[in-house]
C-alpha cells in the first residue's frame, strides 16, 4: 500500500523543527573503546523484532543464527529487552527472564559479538496496542485504547490512549512513579549484567516519542522532558554500573528522516572519561514505507549526515546507528544500501541493521537465503583499531579497502580487519605505509580476521588491501 500522502500530512501537523546550532562542541572521544584502548567499529543487527510479542519476550533466534551472523563479520547485536517482562508487576522483578537473556548472550559472547541491551518499546506499551511498558505502568486517564488498524504501524500513536500514556510518563511531577520504576527496572538489569564482559552497553530507550504531534510540544520535547529523563536515568544507572557504555537516543520522529535533534548534551557522572554513545536511527520516509528512495530520500540522507556529524561533536560521543534498513524488494534499494554503507564508513559510525527477522527487511528470506542487501552489509571493516581511525573506506567495485589511523594514545599495536571471502575469493595484496620489516600480519581463517601489527615507532599508519 502506498502511504506517500502521509509525509506532507506530518509536516503540516508538526511544522519544521528548528535547527539549533547554539550548542558548543564537547571535546571527547568519538569512538567506543575496548579495555586496551583500541577503537571499536561495530557492525551488526537487531535481534529480534519477533520478540515483541513472543511468549516470554524471547524471539526465535537460535545459536545457529548467531553463528551465521558471526560468519558475516558482525561484531555487535542490539538485543531487545522489554520493561513488561523485567517488571511484570509493580515492584516485582523477574530474574528468570534475565536468566534466559543471559543464556542467549553466551551465544554471542562465544563468537566475539558485543551485546547492547536495548530497552525496547513501540507505541509505549502492551496495554495500548504496542510493546514495551507493562499494563500497570500505562496510565491513559480512563481512555480506552483503539486499534487504528490501517496504515503504517506508527500511526497508532494518534490514539488518544497512547498520547495520554506517553504524556503521563513524561510529566514527572504528576506521575513520578512511572519514570522511577522504569529506572528501577534498568538498575535491576544493570546489576544483573554488570559483570558480563560481552555486554558493552545499555540503550536507554528505543525511539522516545513526545506523545503528541502538536508543534509547540514536539519542538520542546527533547530539551525539556527527554533531557530531564536522561538526567534522572544516567546517574541512577551509574550507581549500579559505572563502566558500561550508555547509548542515548534523540526523539525518533523526524530525526530519523534527517532533521536535527534539539536534545541537550547529557552528562556522565562516572569517574574518568564519559562513556556515552549517541544512538539515533535512520529511516528515509518513503524508503521506510516501501515506496522507493526517491530524490527526497537522497536529500534526507545528505541532511542526516550533516546533522548527525554536528551532534556527534555537540555531544562529544561516538555514533552508533541503532536502527536502519528497509525492504530490498523496492525501487532503488541497491542504491540505498550502497549509499548508507559508504556514509557510515565516512562518519566512522557503528551500526545495527533492523532486524534479524527473515523477510525483505532482514538478512535472509523465509527460506534462509541471503537477501540482496547482504552484499553491501558484508564488507571489510576494522573491527578494532590500535589507536584512533582517521579514515576508512571500501570500494565495492574494485574491492579496495583502505584504513588510516593514529596510534599515539595506545600501547597496543594490533589492529583487526574483517575480510569477507565474497570480496576476496582469491586472496589479497597489501600496501602498508610502515617500513618493510616493521609490521606483520596474522590470519584467523575461521573468522576471516586479518590482524595487523604496526610499527610501534610510528604514530600514523595507512593500509590498503586489494583483491587478487
Amino acid at each position: 500500500m502506498n502511504f506517500a500522502y502521509l509525509l506532507p500530512l506530518l509536516w503540516l501537523l508538526i511544522g519544521c523543527q528548528p535547527n539549533n546550532r547554539a550548542a558548543s562542541a564537547a571535546a571527547a572521544d568519538l569512538f567506543i573503546r575496548d579495555t586496551d584502548g583500541r577503537a571499536l567499529i561495530l557492525h551488526g543487527i537487531n535481534d529480534i523484532s519477533a520478540a515483541k510479542h513472543a511468549p516470554g519476550g524471547h524471539g526465535p533466534v537460535t545459536e545457529a543464527d548467531v553463528e551465521r551472523r558471526a560468519q558475516w563479520g558482525f561484531n555487535v547485536v542490539r538485543y531487545l529487552i522489554f520493561w513488561r517482562w523485567i517488571e511484570p508487576e509493580k515492584g516485582v522483578f523477574d530474574t528468570a527472564y534475565l536468566d534466559e537473556v543471559a543464556r542467549r548472550i553466551r551465544w554471542y559472547a562465544d563468537r566475539g559479538i558485543h551485546v547492547v541491551l536495548d530497552m525496547h518499546q513501540d507505541i509505549y506499551g502492551y496495554a495500548v496496542n504496542g510493546n514495551g511498558a507493562p499494563a500497570w505502568a500505562t496510565e491513559t486517564d480512563g481512555v480506552t485504547p483503539v486499534d487504528i488498524g490501517t496504515g503504517p504501524w506508527w500511526l497508532q500513536n494518534i490514539d488518544p490512549a497512547v498520547k495520554n500514556a506517553w504524556r503521563n510518563f513524561w510529566e514527572y511531577t504528576d506521575h513520578r512513579e512511572l519514570q522511577d520504576h522504569y529506572i528501577l527496572a534498568w538498575q535491576f538489569v544493570a546489576e544483573y549484567f554488570r559483570d558480563e564482559p560481552a555486554v558493552i552497553g545499555y540503550d536507554l530507550m528505543n525511539e522516545p516519542f513526545a506523545g503528541t504531534f502538536h508543534q509547540s510540544v514536539f519542538e520542546d520535547f527533547e530539551q525539556t522532558w527527554l533531557s530531564a529523563f536522561y538526567r534522572r536515568l544516567i546517574p541512577a544507572l551509574r550507581q549500579v554500573d559505572p563502566d558500561r557504555y550508555l547509548f542515548f537516543e534523540p526523539q525518533s520522529l523526524f530525526v530519523v528522516f534527517g532533521r536535527p535533534s534539539n536534545l541537550l548534551p547529557p552528562a556522565d557522572p562516572r569517574n574518568g572519561a564519559q562513556r556515552l554513545v549517541f544512538a539515533p536511527h535512520l529511516y528515509p520516509f518513503y524508503f521506510h514505507e516501501g515506496d522507493g528512495l526517491r530524490q527526497s530520500g537522497r536529500e534526507e540522507l545528505a541532511e542526516w549526515e550533516v546533522n548527525r556529524r554536528f551532534e556527534m561533536t555537540k555531544f562529544g560521543a561516538p555514533l552508533f546507528v541503532g536502527e536502519f534498513g528497509g525492504s530490498d524488494q523496492q525501487e532503488d534499494a541497491d542504491e540505498y544500501y550502497r549509499s548508507v554503507m559508504a556514509m557510515f564508513d565516512r562518519m566512522g559510525a557503528s551500526w545495527a541493521l533492523w532486524s534479524g527477522d527473515p523477510g525483505s527487511w532482514g538478512p535472509v528470506d523465509g527460506d534462509g537465503n541471503e537477501t540482496a542487501k547482504m552484499n553491501h552489509l558484508v564488507r571489510p571493516f576494522p573491527r578494532s583499531v590500535a589507536g584512533t581511525p582517521t579514515t576508512f573506506s571500501f570500494d565495492p567495485d574494485s574491492g579496495a579497502f583502505t584504513l588510516s589511523w593514529d596510534s599515539t594514545a595506545v600501547s597496543v599495536t594490533d589492529t583487526t580487519i574483517f575480510l569477507p571471502e565474497r570480496h576476496y575469493p582469491d586472496g589479497w595484496d597489501i600496501d602498508m605505509s610502515d617500513r618493510d620489516g616493521t609490521w606483520t600480519t596474522t590470519w584467523n581463517a575461521e573468522r576471516r580476521w586479518l590482524i595487523v601489527t604496526h610499527d610501534p615507532s610510528l604514530t600514523r599508519h595507512t593500509i590498503t588491501i586489494r583483491p587478487r
